[in-house]
Formats: structure tokens, C-alpha cells, sequence
């Protein structure tokens, strides 16, 4: 049952990533952050969700087999991101905003998502490593 779940919410986190992508820029309002390239952050924190939820998802399932499929995950994350500014260009009436630095957060934010989970990977390996040596 957890392990549908969790499959359910890294789905409802990649729906979530192209409804606020796809969500016309007026519907955000006039939000004022004053943080210097803050919607990099968003960029690189949705498609490193992405990553990161297929990743917690896996270890759950194939806990030797999360390298192979997460960063094929991470891919085809950066390659979504490039295609969702194409999306955001010429899909969209009126169109959003074009960047090649939100290509490029996004993928930055897919690879971190996959160097997190890698580390949680091995941390999660050598603990239960550890439990069934002490237990030999």
C-alpha cells in the first residue's frame, strides 16, 4: 500500500510541476520576492521533486536497482523541463515567459534531486548493511 502511494504522489507531483508551468502568469498575481532569481529556485525545486519523488518511490521498491532507473528519471526530468519553456512559448495563449535559464535550473534541480537521493541510497544500504552483519 505505501509503495502505491508513493507512486501516486510522485504522479500527482509531476501533474503539479505542469498545471503551475502551464497556469497563465496572471494567476500568480503581482507576487513581489525580492529574492534575487527566485524562480530559478522554484524551477530547480519542482524538477528536482520530480527526481527526488520517483527516487524515495524506488528505494521502496528495488532497493539495488534505484541508480539505473533514477537517473533515467533524471533525463528524461531535464529533457521535460527544455520542453515545458517550448510549451510555456508556443502552446500558451498569451504565452509565458522563454528562458534558457529556467532550462537550466530546471536540470540543475533534476541532477540535485538525483545526488540526494543517491546519498539517502547509500546511507539507507550501509545501515542495513550494518543491522544484518551485527545480526550474523
Amino acid at each position: 500500500m505505501k509503495r502505491a502511494l508513493l507512486f501516486v504522489l510522485w504522479i500527482i507531483w509531476i501533474a503539479i510541476v505542469f498545471i503551475l508551468l502551464t497556469m497563465p502568469a496572471k494567476d500568480f498575481g503581482n507576487v513581489e520576492i525580492s529574492i534575487p532569481n527566485f524562480d530559478k529556485v522554484v524551477h530547480a525545486g519542482l524538477f528536482g521533486g520530480v527526481v527526488f519523488w520517483y527516487g524515495i518511490t524506488v528505494i521502496h521498491l528495488e532497493k539495488n536497482r534505484t541508480k539505473t532507473g533514477t537517473i533515467i528519471v533524471t533525463v528524461l526530468a531535464c529533457i521535460y523541463g527544455i520542453a515545458m519553456e517550448y510549451v510555456q512559448k508556443y502552446c500558451l495563449h498569451p504565452p509565458r515567459d522563454f528562458s534558457y535559464g529556467d532550462m537550466l535550473a530546471d536540470s540543475i534541480g533534476a541532477v540535485l534531486g538525483f545526488l540526494i537521493i543517491r546519498w539517502i541510497t547509500k546511507k539507507y544500504q550501509l545501515r542495513y548493511l550494518s543491522k544484518n552483519t551485527m545480526k550474523s
